[in-house]
């Protein structure tokens, strides 16, 4: 195996991640999605699956995320919802363009999804040090995206008269 092939963090969620203050409904969309996959290899790695165990299982809980990716994806091109010269379709038609290696893991026992490790270090990291705060009287949050685009959510807790929580997607 080459050693890019399926590298879902690092190829596919890069170009959404640098264009995100741009475009962020979209961004969001798509990087949602990659957080719900590496969600599931964090449990396929809880449970201790051999690699053809972790195919079945992301088979059955990636797939249909990367399918709906897929068609969210071709429809915001075929239907002229982005312009594909700007840079979000540019990272679209890159989404598009390399598919079947960012979809590896679904076919290929053992396929990396790229650096898991590296995902959970930063997701700690993102937990410890990003500021995430948010008002009762206010809906403006404010969420913190740490230097490899891992996105943190607000969620509102009410202690005295401000709230804040962070929570990694």
């Amino acid at each position: 195996m080459l050693k890019n092939e399926g590298m879902l963090e690092v190829h596919g969620r890069r170009g959404f991640v640098e264009i995100e203050k741009y475009f962020p409904e979209q961004c969001t969309y798509v990087l949602n999605v990659f957080s719900k996959i590496y969600e599931n290899e964090t449990e396929v790695k809880k449970l201790g699956l051999n690699d053809k165990e972790r195919k079945l299982y992301h088979r059955k809980h990636s797939r249909p995320h990367m399918k709906q990716l897929y068609r969210w994806l071709t429809k915001q091109l075929r239907e002229k919802l982005v312009e594909e010269n700007n840079s979000l379709g540019k990272a679209i038609k890159y989404l598009l363009r390399h598919v079947k290696r960012l979809t590896r893991f679904l076919r290929v026992p053992g396929a990396p999804l790229g650096r898991v490790e590296n995902w959970r270090a930063n997701q700690i990291a993102t937990y410890l040090l990003s500021a995430c705060v948010s008002s009762p009287r206010s809906s403006n949050r404010t969420c913190a995206t740490n230097a490899s685009g891992f996105r943190t959510k607000c969620h509102t807790f009410a202690l005295g008269t401000s709230a804040f929580a962070c929570a990694i997607l």
